[in-house]
């Protein structure tokens, strides 16, 4: 992960001062609740700063240095190089040369620059007006309804030429064909829902039907299938409505709206706002990337502080569209985020705008004033664990094999029972007796299923009285994660091997007693449920000095019809030093040959 953030490049907490060249050298400039970004196809990244009413350029990966400025810092205006209050942005090459398209929200039209990069990493910006001697490139800069006006426009993208606008106290998406002149001038031609009409895709009406938005405010166009489809953050109506776009021989636009099931009235989203991983809380910027034959949509779920993700699938034959949630963690609501405002890393307040270049996402973490990154395999589609580079600050311990004797009776932090003492069944997880120990200073205990528990029921986790992290209570209740954090690094070492009593059993133990029945382990046990007869559990465990020795099939009655005629996931008692996955190892029949014989489990 990293961020921008007061001119700062933070990379695992490793900070470097960003410094601007060419007009603001040596001048720290701070980002203010930026609302709109867009890269070109070299790198450079483009941040509207929409409270400081610029908009600023940063210099490509890995530096992230400040370099330029459009629009004067602190200062608001009308003329052709001052914004009032600039969101959403985008950029465009046009015939080798890159064209910036800039949302000049309350001034109620779109501006456009050409932009050129100098050989000394400098950069140039000359305004492209709609008419020589113009402030304005597309608009009249005074608000209403009409074919060329908007009212508050927030949201930008240009496809092929076509530039779409989210017009969003007009309640539409407004299209328009661009041409740039060879006399530095722009012409943009309106494209209709139908002849004569002044909007393009809504009907120009607050409402939420199918042809209808409440204050839409971020959209993307994606090609798929050799159509343009467009994405639009329905926002007051929390939810994302989706348009199949045909542009007609006669100049005008079908948009098709694409069913979440037949006949709905949304495509993605309920309508009802909500935190659950189906419901928004007004979504502002969308966007979408294609990775690995995947169709990834990325929403700003802005005030619900989060980033969601969904996998699309579009079917042709019905008019309909599939949104696969792609959650933080299993039964998880949240993709990237925790759902709570906050300031740390891997956290939110208030996101809005997205872009996405060279599988790297850039988030406008708009209110902590910072543009964040995230890198990886952005389109895993069952769950996605950014937390993974980050080393836990916990162990999971069993109650018999790594509590250490003179603390087994110290009191779980959540219920005040002895470590030993079991915890109610885990019915989630299916490990119950297992024990989290905190690696902190003073190191904490819990019992697993009361700190899982405990998480899972509370929406805002005291994180100071627990003292784990964010990153290791989303780990805590992710079961496929866990694995990696049972016991430190041996959770998967098998810690017994099948010995054969003939051949195997050295000879100078054969007369040990078995820890259950308490006979010399070569007499003979008959098993009749294994064809296992005569052969001997060795438990070779790493942590203790002792060794331990049991008739297969003692042990293994032992736990069949003691351990697991009362309740399949009851915790095993100190008479062993075995673990869960043993246990079931032990039990499993199909696979117990590999451990046959002295090969050990696997």
């Amino acid at each position: 992960m990293i961020s921008l953030r007061n001119n700062r490049y933070n990379r695992y907490n490793k900070n470097k001062d960003m410094y601007g060249g060419g007009p603001i050298a040596n001048q720290e400039f701070l980002l203010n609740k930026p609302g709109g970004i867009a890269i070109n196809n070299t790198g450079y990244v483009f941040v509207a700063s929409t409270y400081n009413h610029c908009i600023c350029i940063f210099s490509p990966n890995p530096d992230y240095t400040l370099i330029h400025t459009i629009g004067s810092p602190y200062l608001s205006g009308a003329t052709n190089h001052l914004f009032f209050y600039p969101t959403g942005i985008a950029i465009y090459r046009h015939n080798d040369i890159d064209i910036l398209y800039i949302a000049d929200t309350n001034n109620n039209r779109i501006q456009v620059f050409r932009i050129t990069i100098n050989a000394d990493n400098t950069i140039t910006h000359l305004h492209i007006p709609s008419q020589p001697g113009s402030y304005n490139s597309i608009g009249t800069a005074v608000n209403g309804n009409g074919l060329t006006q908007f009212n508050y426009p927030q949201d930008i993208r240009i496809h092929n030429d076509i530039l779409y606008v989210a017009d969003t106290i007009n309640h539409r998406i407004q299209m328009f064909r661009i041409t740039i002149n060879a006399n530095n001038t722009i012409t943009s031609i309106h494209i209709p829902r139908q002849l004569g009409s002044p909007h393009s895709v809504g009907m120009g009406l607050i409402g939420n039907t199918n042809t209808r938005f409440n204050y839409p405010k971020g959209i993307a166009i994606h090609r798929h299938n050799d159509e343009d489809i467009l994405y639009v953050a329905d926002t007051n109506n929390n939810r994302i409505q989706v348009f199949r776009i045909t542009i007609n021989g006669n100049n005008t636009v079908t948009a098709l709206l694409l069913h979440s099931l037949p006949n709905s009235p949304h495509s993605i989203g309920i309508g009802m706002q909500g935190y659950q991983y189906f419901t928004f809380r007004h979504p502002h910027g969308v966007t979408i990337h294609r990775h690995n034959d995947k169709d990834i949509l990325y929403v700003a779920d802005t005030l619900n502080h989060r980033i969601q993700m969904f996998r699309i699938n579009i079917n042709n034959a019905n008019n309909t569209i599939t949104a696969i949630h792609i959650p933080l963690a299993i039964r998880g609501n949240h993709s990237i985020g925790y759902g709570n405002p906050s300031n740390t890393d891997y956290s939110f307040n208030m996101p809005r705008a997205l872009a996405i270049h060279n599988d790297l996402l850039y988030i406008c973490d708009s209110h902590n004033n910072r543009i964040q990154l995230f890198n990886g395999d952005l389109s895993n589609a069952t769950t996605i664990r950014y937390y993974d580079t980050i080393p836990p600050k916990y162990t999971i311990l069993t109650q018999n094999r790594m509590i250490p004797y003179p603390i087994r009776n110290t009191a779980c932090l959540l219920c005040n029972f002895n470590m030993c003492t079991p915890a109610p069944q885990n019915s989630y997880n299916n490990i119950n007796g297992y024990i989290i120990r905190l690696d902190i200073e003073p190191i904490k205990y819990f019992h697993y299923t009361c700190i899982y528990n405990y998480i899972t029921n509370h929406n805002l986790v005291d994180t100071y009285r627990i003292g784990v992290n964010r990153y290791d209570t989303l780990r805590l209740i992710d079961n496929s994660h866990n694995n990696n954090n049972f016991e430190g690094t041996d959770f998967f070492i098998p810690d017994f091997i099948i010995l054969n009593r003939e051949t195997d059993v050295p000879e100078n133990i054969r007369g040990t007693l078995c820890q259950l029945c308490r006979f010399p382990l070569c007499t003979r046990v008959i098993d009749t449920d294994n064809n296992l007869n005569g052969y001997v559990v060795y438990l070779h465990n790493i942590t203790q000095p002792n060794t331990f020795y049991y008739h297969y099939k003692c042990i293994f009655r032992y736990f069949k019809q003691i351990m697991l005629s009362v309740n399949p996931y009851k915790s095993p008692h100190c008479a062993t030093i075995m673990d869960r996955t043993d246990i079931d190892r032990l039990l499993n029949i199909d696979i117990k040959d590999y451990a046959i014989s002295g090969n050990g489990f696997y």
